[in-house]
């Protein structure tokens, strides 16, 4: 019996996001991440399936690296109303998340197959549900979070339509309405 194949998932899921941001969505295929990889088309279809199961997993790599940085922040921050919302805009929209943002390249793979991307959908949901109920004012922090996702989105497709100072008093300002009641 064979050993079994033995593949780095993380440097897969590199050399694939590598390959849609210098090449284009087209170019994710099983081959040529393999190739990129440096293991065998095969070799990887025993990790990932199809390009459907790959796509999937550099989706939830990228949002659990969201996630994670989201709760360092919530970590950082004192307990009280609204402690989760505002951990949510630092992690999303502060210095320390910024390295962790998926670019556009794998946002544009992510819509090149909606029915992937909606996988996500219920996890956001709970994300602002949560959120939301941490809050004393729940519509407020819900409007703080949707304008934070609007905001990091436009800069993760690399479209900065604030100046550093807007940007700040924004942030401030997202914060501030999470604070309301």
């Amino acid at each position: 019996m064979g050993r079994q194949p033995t593949i780095d998932e993380n440097a897969v899921l590199d050399a694939a996001e590598v390959l849609v941001r210098e090449q284009g969505v087209a170019a994710l295929t099983l081959a040529r991440v393999a190739a990129r990889s440096g293991i065998s088309k095969g070799g990887l279809q025993y990790r990932f399936a199809g390009k459907r199961d790959l796509l999937r997993a550099m989706l939830a790599r990228a949002f659990d690296r969201l996630d994670a940085a989201v709760a360092n922040e919530v970590a950082s921050l004192p307990e009280g109303s609204g402690h989760m919302a505002k951990g949510y805009v630092a992690g999303m929209l502060g210095p320390r998340g910024a390295h962790l943002r998926p670019d556009a390249a794998l946002l544009a793979a992510a819509f090149a197959e909606p029915d992937v991307l909606a996988e996500f959908a219920p996890r956001y949901a709970h994300t602002l549900a949560d959120f939301a109920a941490d809050s004393d004012s729940p519509l407020d922090a819900t409007i703080a979070l949707l304008a934070t996702d609007g905001l990091w989105l436009l800069e993760v497709l690399g479209l900065r339509p604030l100046d550093d100072r807007t940007r700040d008093r924004v942030v401030q300002h997202l914060g501030s309405m999470i604070d309301r009641g």
